[in-house]
């Protein structure tokens, strides 16, 4: 399992970042009183929909469910954004899936 980190300056929008079913994404602002958008679409051009929860002051986790692409807009702080591989989770060598602390 992979965990790659990205992270996204005030104001601005990431890059799409491609994502699977076997891909967890988890994302927060870096300080108390920031806030994050993030959006998925299929084919990482258009049609993005933002996550179950809309825009987020504390972090949290999205998991598609279908391949597309994922996007994060940082508003008033930075955001931490991970994308964490899920292959193999569900094995018996794995107790931990994902530690991040940010």
């Amino acid at each position: 399992m992979s965990i790659v980190y990205v992270k996204v300056l005030p104001g601005t929008t990431s890059a799409p970042l491609a994502v699977n079913p076997l891909i967890s994404v988890a994302a927060g602002p870096s300080i108390l009183g920031g806030s994050v958008l993030l959006e998925f679409s299929k084919d990482g051009i258009g049609n993005w929909r933002p996550w179950q929860y809309g825009t987020i002051t504390q972090g949290g986790s999205f998991r598609p469910d279908g391949n597309g692409y994922v996007r994060v807009t940082a508003t008033t702080s930075a955001a931490n954004v991970f994308l964490c591989d899920m292959t193999g989770a569900n094995t018996p060598n794995v107790t931990q899936l994902i530690n991040v602390n940010n």
